[in-house]
Protein backbone atom coordinates (compact mmCIF):
# COMPACT_ATOMS: atom_id res chain seq x y z
CA UNK A 1 0.00 0.00 0.00
CA UNK A 2 2.63 2.47 0.95
CA UNK A 3 4.86 1.31 -2.29
CA UNK A 4 1.93 2.67 -4.35
CA UNK A 5 1.37 5.74 -2.38
CA UNK A 6 5.16 6.77 -3.08
CA UNK A 7 5.24 4.95 -6.58
CA UNK A 8 2.18 7.32 -7.37
CA UNK A 9 3.93 10.60 -6.15
CA UNK A 10 6.89 10.29 -7.77
CA UNK A 11 5.12 9.49 -10.84
CA UNK A 12 3.28 12.52 -10.71
CA UNK A 13 5.92 14.63 -9.62
CA UNK A 14 7.58 13.52 -12.71
CA UNK A 15 5.16 14.23 -15.18
CA UNK A 16 4.05 17.52 -13.17
CA UNK A 17 7.51 18.87 -13.31
CA UNK A 18 8.10 17.58 -17.20
CA UNK A 19 4.78 18.72 -18.38
CA UNK A 20 5.42 22.53 -16.61
CA UNK A 21 8.44 23.01 -18.37
CA UNK A 22 7.59 21.34 -21.66
CA UNK A 23 4.17 23.57 -21.88
CA UNK A 24 6.96 26.40 -21.41
CA UNK A 25 9.26 25.30 -23.82
CA UNK A 26 6.34 25.10 -26.68
CA UNK A 27 4.62 28.82 -26.13
CA UNK A 28 8.13 30.24 -25.84
CA UNK A 29 8.99 28.16 -29.22
CA UNK A 30 6.18 29.53 -30.28
CA UNK A 31 6.18 33.46 -28.87
CA UNK A 32 10.25 33.88 -29.87
CA UNK A 33 10.23 31.96 -33.52
CA UNK A 34 13.08 29.67 -31.83
CA UNK A 35 13.88 27.08 -29.61
CA UNK A 36 13.22 28.73 -26.24
CA UNK A 37 14.20 25.58 -24.12
CA UNK A 38 16.06 22.13 -24.85
CA UNK A 39 15.12 19.13 -23.72
CA UNK A 40 17.61 18.79 -20.89
CA UNK A 41 15.35 21.45 -18.89
CA UNK A 42 12.64 19.32 -19.50
CA UNK A 43 14.48 15.68 -18.35
CA UNK A 44 16.33 17.92 -15.29
CA UNK A 45 12.81 19.12 -13.75
CA UNK A 46 10.74 15.96 -14.58
CA UNK A 47 14.08 14.41 -12.71
CA UNK A 48 13.17 16.78 -9.85
CA UNK A 49 9.85 16.28 -9.94
CA UNK A 50 9.90 12.77 -8.95
CA UNK A 51 12.38 13.42 -6.24
CA UNK A 52 10.55 16.34 -4.01
CA UNK A 53 7.37 16.39 -5.99
CA UNK A 54 5.31 18.27 -7.84
CA UNK A 55 4.97 21.10 -5.92
CA UNK A 56 8.61 21.53 -5.17
CA UNK A 57 9.77 21.06 -8.81
CA UNK A 58 7.32 23.68 -9.97
CA UNK A 59 8.42 26.25 -7.09
CA UNK A 60 11.74 25.63 -8.44
CA UNK A 61 10.95 26.10 -12.20
CA UNK A 62 9.82 29.52 -11.54
CA UNK A 63 12.10 30.58 -8.86
CA UNK A 64 14.81 29.96 -11.70
CA UNK A 65 13.94 32.65 -12.94
CA UNK A 66 15.12 34.99 -10.10
CA UNK A 67 17.76 32.73 -9.77
CA UNK A 68 19.17 33.35 -12.91
CA UNK A 69 18.20 37.16 -12.78
CA UNK A 70 20.46 37.76 -9.61
CA UNK A 71 23.04 35.56 -11.26
CA UNK A 72 23.21 38.03 -14.13
CA UNK A 73 22.89 40.63 -12.25
CA UNK A 74 25.53 40.29 -9.50
CA UNK A 75 27.83 39.05 -13.14
CA UNK A 76 26.73 42.91 -14.97
CA UNK A 77 27.89 44.54 -11.31
CA UNK A 78 31.36 42.83 -11.43
CA UNK A 79 32.48 42.05 -14.77
CA UNK A 80 30.33 44.81 -16.66
CA UNK A 81 28.74 42.37 -18.73
CA UNK A 82 25.23 40.99 -19.59
CA UNK A 83 24.55 37.94 -21.42
CA UNK A 84 21.40 37.50 -23.43
CA UNK A 85 21.27 33.69 -23.88
CA UNK A 86 22.24 31.68 -20.97
CA UNK A 87 21.82 28.24 -20.29
CA UNK A 88 19.07 27.46 -18.11
CA UNK A 89 19.98 23.96 -16.30
CA UNK A 90 22.30 25.42 -14.04
CA UNK A 91 19.78 28.13 -12.65
CA UNK A 92 17.05 25.18 -12.27
CA UNK A 93 19.63 23.14 -10.14
CA UNK A 94 20.54 25.95 -7.68
CA UNK A 95 16.82 26.86 -7.15
CA UNK A 96 16.22 23.30 -6.57
CA UNK A 97 18.68 23.18 -4.12
CA UNK A 98 17.27 26.28 -2.12
CA UNK A 99 13.69 24.90 -2.15
CA UNK A 100 14.94 21.72 -0.61
CA UNK A 101 16.39 23.89 2.23
CA UNK A 102 14.62 26.76 2.63
CA UNK A 103 11.17 25.33 2.22
CA UNK A 104 10.17 26.27 5.09
CA UNK A 105 10.47 29.99 4.35
CA UNK A 106 8.98 29.61 1.46
CA UNK A 107 5.92 27.90 2.74
CA UNK A 108 5.64 30.68 4.90
CA UNK A 109 6.25 33.47 2.31
CA UNK A 110 3.52 32.16 0.31
CA UNK A 111 1.14 31.60 3.32
CA UNK A 112 1.26 35.34 3.26
CA UNK A 113 0.64 35.75 0.31
CA UNK A 114 -2.89 33.49 0.47
CA UNK A 115 -0.84 30.95 -1.78
CA UNK A 116 -1.76 27.74 -0.36
CA UNK A 117 0.65 25.10 -1.65
CA UNK A 118 2.32 23.49 0.68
Amino acid sequence: DLWIRVLAGALLGYLVGGAVVWVVRIFGSIAFGKEAMGMGDVHLMAAVGASIGAVDSTIAFFGAAFVGLAWNLLGAVFSGKITRQMPYGPYLAASTLLVIVFKPLICRGLAMLNIQVC
